[in-house]
C-alpha cells in the first residue's frame, strides 16, 4: 500500500472535512514492493477520491478522474521508477450537502449526496499485472439446453496480437469432480477482445 485508509499509524490526512470548495495536495515518497520487470504493466489504483484529482508520478501526469465513491486507476508504467517514487494528487473537493448544482452527481438530485467530505478515502495501491491476462468472465447459463457459454473478456497491452490458450473446468461443489471442460486457442488483439467458449 502507497496509502492505506483506516490506519492512523501511517499519519496523513486522508479525509478531510468542510462545507467551502477547496483544493487539497497529497504527496508521498515510495518504494515499489517489486522488481519492475518488462512482461508486466504497473497500475495506481485508488479506492476512492472525492471529488476529482489530478495523480502524478516522479512529475509525470498519469491521469485524472471524476466522481465519487467508486474505484479507478492508471496505468503508470512508463512512469515508475526501479528505485524511490513520488506520488502527487491534487483533489477538488465541491460544496457540502446541497452546495451549488453539479450536473454529473449520480444520484439524480443534481446535489452533493455527502456532507461535505472529501479526499482519499480509500487505500491507494500499486499493483503488478501480465501485458496479457484475463480481466473478466461472464457466465451465461442456458436452463433449457443446459450449455453455459462463457463470455471471456481479455486485456492486451503488449502492443501486437497474442496468441493465448483458455481453459474453463467446471467441478462439483462437494466431491471437487470434474464434469465439464473446455480448452481453446484464440488471439488477442490489442487492447480488450471478448471470446466465447461455449460449456456443454
Amino acid at each position: 500500500h502507497i496509502w492505506e485508509a483506516w490506519r492512523p499509524a501511517l499519519a496523513f490526512p486522508f479525509v478531510f472535512q468542510g462545507c467551502e470548495n477547496g483544493v487539497y495536495w497529497y504527496g508521498r515518497s515510495f518504494v515499489a514492493a517489486m522488481p519492475k520487470a518488462v512482461d508486466m504493466r504497473y497500475y495506481l489504483r485508488f479506492g476512492n477520491c472525492e471529488y476529482s484529482c489530478e495523480v502524478w508520478l516522479n512529475g509525470k501526469q498519469v491521469g485524472s478522474h471524476v466522481g465519487a465513491s467508486a474505484s479507478f486507476e492508471f496505468d503508470v508504467t512508463d512512469a515508475l521508477l526501479p528505485g524511490e517514487n513520488f506520488v502527487a494528487l491534487r483533489v477538488f473537493s465541491p460544496g457540502g450537502i446541497l452546495g451549488p448544482p453539479i450536473d454529473v452527481y449520480p444520484n439524480g438530485t443534481g446535489y452533493a449526496a455527502f456532507s461535505g467530505s472529501g479526499g482519499l478515502q480509500q487505500s491507494v495501491v500499486l499493483q503488478a499485472r501480465p501485458q496479457v491476462r484475463i480481466e473478466d468472465v461472464f457466465a451465461r447459463p442456458d436452463w433449457k439446453t443446459g450449455n453455459l457459454p462463457l463470455e471471456v473478456t481479455l486485456d492486451n497491452r503488449s502492443g501486437g496480437d497474442a496468441e493465448v490458450t483458455l481453459k474453463a473446468v467446471i467441478t462439483e461443489r462437494k466431491s471437487g469432480k470434474e464434469v465439464a471442460s473446455v480448452t481453446a486457442g484464440v488471439r488477442a488483439t490489442p487492447d480488450r477482445s471478448v471470446h466465447t467458449l461455449a460449456m456443454t
